[in-house]
C-alpha cells in the first residue's frame, strides 16, 4: 500500500525531497571592486597554550627517552638482567594508553 501511494506522488509529480533554491550568479562588472570571501575558518594562534607543566612534559620526555633507548642481549646468568614484577614508584601516580591513534593520559 505505502508503494502504490509513493508511485502515486512521484506521478502527480508532488516530490517529497527537497530541491535547493538556485541562485543565479551575475558576471562582475569591469569598474566592480572583488568580492571578500567570507572568513569561515578560525586563525590560528601565534603560540600554543600547554595544559602540563615544564615538570610534567620533562618527566614524559625521559620516560619516552628510556622506552626509545636500544635494548642490550642480556645474558641469561646475569641476575640483573632476569625479568622481576616492576616496583609501582610514589611518582608514577599516572596512566597513559593510546587508543585510536590518541594518546590517553590520566592522572592519578
Amino acid at each position: 500500500m505505502i508503494e502504490s501511494e509513493k508511485l502515486t506522488m512521484e506521478l502527480t509529480g508532488d516530490s517529497m525531497a527537497v530541491k535547493p533554491i538556485m541562485t543565479r550568479k551575475l558576471r562582475r562588472r569591469p569598474n566592480d571592486p572583488v568580492p571578500i570571501p567570507d572568513k569561515r575558518r578560525k586563525p590560528a594562534p601565534a603560540q600554543l597554550n600547554y595544559l602540563l607543566t615544564d615538570e610534567q612534559i620533562m618527566e614524559d620526555l625521559r620516560t619516552l627517552n628510556k622506552l626509545k633507548s636500544p635494548k642490550r642481549p642480556a645474558s641469561p646468568s646475569s641476575p640483573e638482567h632476569l625479568p622481576t614484577t616492576p616496583a609501582e614508584s610514589p611518582a608514577q601516580r599516572f596512566e597513559a594508553r593510546i587508543e585510536d591513534g590518541k594518546l590517553y593520559y590520566d592522572k592519578r
